[in-house]
């Protein structure tokens, strides 16, 4: 799925979730701290959701709207998160481990030092978006767009990049091997050693 204009998903009219709405009958809420570990949220609009802090382990998100949500600091490790939209999120260290981002949209969003270890984003729209100093340990990246990404300082060491899209990306410092990114589409992209891969005229 490409994303020409990621601005795009962020104009749209789009339903939201205010500060302690009820998400579910086990005390699982839009506040702080919020306990929602093994919530069945699926297809749900939880738009701007505020949870920083969250327990979301094992939560069922597919489907779901996530747009300008914010989940500082929270935990969505093995979350199912297939074909969520996290579109202008936030998730400064942020849990995500083991996740199943799988076709979800990321695009405008800001997840510095945030964990990615072993989670599927597979076919992922993980675009225009901020990574920096994240942890992508095992991530699988096969097929995903990872248009103008920041990996400055991230950790893709054993990530699968096959068919991946690096375009424009930075991935300055990053920790990932030649033998990855062969696998992968460069063009403009910045690599660890700070020199531009395949550049093209402005």
């Amino acid at each position: 799925l490409a994303v020409t204009n990621p601005y795009i998903l962020l104009e749209q009219p789009m339903k939201v979730v205010g500060p302690g709405t009820s998400l579910g009958p086990d005390g699982c809420k839009t506040e702080m701290k919020a306990n929602c570990a093994n919530a069945k949220l699926n297809g749900q609009a939880l738009n701007a959701m505020l949870v920083p802090y969250g327990n979301f382990r094992n939560a069922s998100l597919a489907n779901t709207g996530l747009v300008l949500a914010s989940i500082d600091h929270a935990n969505f490790t093995n979350a199912n998160l297939s074909k969520a939209n996290l579109s202008g999120a936030t998730g400064a260290d942020a849990n995500l481990s083991g996740s199943n981002l799988s076709k979800s949209i990321i695009t405008l969003g800001d997840f510095p030092e945030a964990k990615f270890d072993g989670a599927n984003m597979q076919d992922a729209v993980f675009t225009s978006t901020g990574a920096v100093s994240a942890s992508f340990v095992g991530t699988n990246f096969k097929g995903a767009n990872l248009w103008a990404v920041e990996l400055a300082g991230a950790n893709l060491t054993g990530a699968t990049l096959s068919g991946a899209d690096l375009s424009n990306a930075d991935l300055t410092r990053a920790k990932v091997s030649d033998t990855q990114l062969k696998a992968a589409v460069l063009c403009n992209t910045v690599m660890p050693d700070g020199r531009v891969e395949n550049p093209q005229p402005s």
